[in-house]
């Protein structure tokens, strides 16, 4: 390579940016939190997004082979340009019910603080829908309300009886885990409003992995009472 096509290579590869690599974060924007504040303004909206298990594996930019980029960042994003203080963090290693008693006294903060519950809301993706509804057992609190996307099963069956407040499911009618709600919300008769949305894209699992308007638009709209 002559050193004119050198500087040249040099020049184009210093002009092109590479996606953070691991579990580096983007620039920090104030509605994006990782933990509950300590000091809530009881007139914000929070909601807490839990991922799916693709990112306990492969971090914050995982990638599946058969659905492609989980895109964590924009789906924090999403939320926080609605008006929502998100708070969201990207776990490591199989999260179980040491994460669920975190998420649940993070909330339990907010509700202490001042926050009214109507404004707190929680949004969970496949397995991060396991450990919402698990929460929602925990918290207890009628008016919090739940969003959860392809993740009902057999596996949260158990602790139907103890869920509480307002519940939304969603998911993709080509679903490969066939994740419907609708055996957990039979077996649980102290929840309050609840509602399953089946979307007719074709997307199976996927339909999470990026913020499309089909499923937050009616996330949006369940956290605010519309």
């Amino acid at each position: 390579m002559r050193p004119r096509q050198r500087v040249a290579l040099v020049a184009v590869l210093g002009s092109l940016s590479f996606p953070p690599s691991g579990n580096a974060a983007p620039a920090a924007d104030p509605r994006i939190l990782t933990d509950a504040p300590a000091a809530p303004d009881p007139a914000a909206s929070y909601l807490f997004y839990i991922h799916g298990r693709i990112l306990e594996l492969g971090g914050r930019n995982a990638v599946s082979p058969d659905f492609g980029p989980y895109q964590y960042d924009a789906i924090l994003q999403a939320f926080a340009t609605r008006g929502f203080t998100v708070i969201s963090e990207v776990r490591q290693g199989e999260a179980g019910m040491p994460f669920v008693h975190k998420v649940a006294e993070e909330a339990r903060r907010l509700l202490a603080a001042g926050v009214p519950p109507q404004r707190v809301t929680l949004v969970g993706a496949s397995k991060g829908g396991f450990l919402t509804l698990a929460a929602a057992a925990e918290i207890g609190e009628p008016e919090v309300a739940y969003v959860v996307l392809a993740a009902c099963g057999p596996s949260t069956l158990g602790f139907a009886p103890k869920l509480r407040g307002r519940i939304l499911s969603i998911y993709d009618s080509k679903d490969r885990y066939s994740p419907s709600c609708d055996e957990t919300f039979k077996k649980a008769p102290g929840i309050g409003p609840h509602r399953e949305i089946v979307l007719k894209l074709g997307l199976d699992h996927g339909l999470l992995f990026r913020p499309r308007e089909e499923w937050v638009a009616p996330a949006v709209e369940w956290a605010l009472r519309k």
